[in-house]
């Protein structure tokens, strides 16, 4: 299944050849990407292979459509999102310690 791999690889956008991010089961994500809950965290499950739908009981919407990813948030909760919910995370560099 693509995306759930980790493998990105060959994997380009058509622009320039630049490499387009795939989320994947353990990336490191931000969540909620310049939002006032914004937050970090890994992609812990990917479920992409079941059809999403909501819930519904004589028209009322008891649930809505299931989410995509769940993710473990670095506070430690599990939230679930879709992939334009998130963005990849961008590492930074590392102190030198001088």
């Amino acid at each position: 299944m693509p995306g759930t791999d980790g493998d990105r690889s060959g994997e380009t956008d058509g622009v320039d050849g630049i490499t387009e991010w795939r989320p994947a089961v353990d990336d490191e994500v931000v969540v909620h990407p310049g939002a006032d809950t914004e937050t970090t965290g890994r992609i812990v499950d990917d479920f992409g292979e079941f059809t999403a739908a909501a819930v519904e009981v004589n028209e009322t919407t008891i649930s809505p459509a299931a989410r995509r990813w769940a993710v473990l948030t670095a506070e430690g909760d599990l939230v679930f999102v879709d992939t334009d919910q998130m963005g990849a995370a961008r590492l930074r560099p590392e102190p030198d310690g001088d």
